[in-house]
């Protein structure tokens, strides 16, 4: 027996794929916008790279690729570099471009769980 979808289930797998995608998205420019300001946030904090990697479980070499985008930087590794880095400034995503990015991403995750 072969089943097939309906309309309406279309649809909804329509939106919840396009949230998807949203959220990607939205991810990926915050990630790209952390690496690109990194440096500056590290240093801020007065960090090295072996200080802030031991921070979030990271060998110096790591942060180093990740600063130099020869690594990129995964979601996972984002959260838990925005945790320290939240946790010594709590308005440090203030200084972004877009910082209620952040929140609709971290809210859109919430809404996951």
């Amino acid at each position: 027996m072969t089943r097939y979808l309906s309309n309406d289930n279309i649809l909804l797998l329509g939106v919840e794929l396009g949230k998807a995608f949203v959220l990607m998205y939205l991810k990926q420019e915050i990630i790209d916008e952390f690496v690109e300001k990194l440096p500056g946030i590290r240093k801020r904090f007065g960090l090295s790279q072996t200080d802030f990697g031991e921070k979030v479980g990271l060998s110096r070499q790591s942060i180093s690729s990740i600063e130099r985008k020869s690594v990129p930087l995964t979601w996972d590794t984002f959260l838990a570099m925005a945790l320290v880095v939240l946790i010594n400034d709590p308005d440090v995503f203030d200084e972004f471009e877009h910082p209620e990015r952040f929140m609709e991403v971290i809210d859109g995750l919430k809404a996951d769980y």
